[in-house]
């Protein structure tokens, strides 16, 4: 298992994004904590009266004026909604920039939690319905099944039965392709299925990502 100094090591940080205020920005945590020599991740099954509820993810959401930074965002979230103390958020550094198809952004960091169980968390339940564990060893022995999305731009909005221009492309002289969705951008979804846990989406894409990057830093001490 790789120590914190070489989990820092790996993490790439985060970098320039041009465009990001015209998405709505959020941080993520990417949390785990160590048992018995292993890493395990900390996952979360949001609570159903909330956005994405039902689903599984790492902690994190908006920022707030009161945050300082991306970091202080994600660490607050993680306290909120796991009902830990700061003092027990080890945070190591960022795995960068995550876009989401749908029209989000989200800066990655991780953490290690310093407790010996999950049951030493005390899940917001307005938010959380409860969290579970996946040991490393898990994502490293099971690679994810991957699909694909077709993603479309369009110029125009559906409301209440009548179109809305968004890009006049006809007004602007713009090539008349450009009235019309266009575009045919594939975006791969991974799935993860850990004992009927579907770990999917940007959650799946973030573990994916860990395990290359401390994969490759350890072939490369050999």
């Amino acid at each position: 298992m790789p120590t914190n100094e070489e989990i820092k090591n790996l993490l790439p940080g985060i970098s320039c994004f041009i465009g990001k205020e015209d998405f709505f920005a959020s941080s993520i945590l990417l949390t785990f904590y160590r048992k018995k020599g292993e890493i395990f991740f900390i996952f979360q099954k949001r609570a159903s009266g909330i956005r994405q509820g039902g689903e599984i993810s790492f902690p994190g959401g908006g920022r707030n004026h009161s945050d300082k930074n991306g970091a202080e965002t994600a660490v607050r979230e993680t306290e909120e909604e796991l009902g830990i103390s700061r003092n027990k958020i080890i945070l190591l550094g960022s795995l960068g920039m995550i876009f989401a198809p749908v029209g989000s952004i989200a800066e990655v960091y991780c953490a290690e939690l310093k407790i010996n169980s999950i049951t030493e968390l005390f899940p917001n339940k307005a938010e959380v319905e409860y969290c579970f564990d996946v040991p490393l060893t898990f994502f490293r022995e099971n690679k994810p099944d991957i699909y694909e999305v077709i993603i479309k731009m369009h110029p125009y909005a559906i409301s209440e039965g009548k179109r809305k221009i968004l890009l006049p492309a006809k007004n602007l002289g713009i090539n008349p392709r450009y009235r019309n969705p266009y575009g045919n951008a594939r975006s791969k979804v991974l799935f993860y299925n850990f004992r009927g846990e579907i770990i999917w989406g940007l959650t799946a894409k973030i573990v994916h990502n860990f395990i290359n990057l401390s994969t490759k830093q350890e072939k490369e001490k050999i």
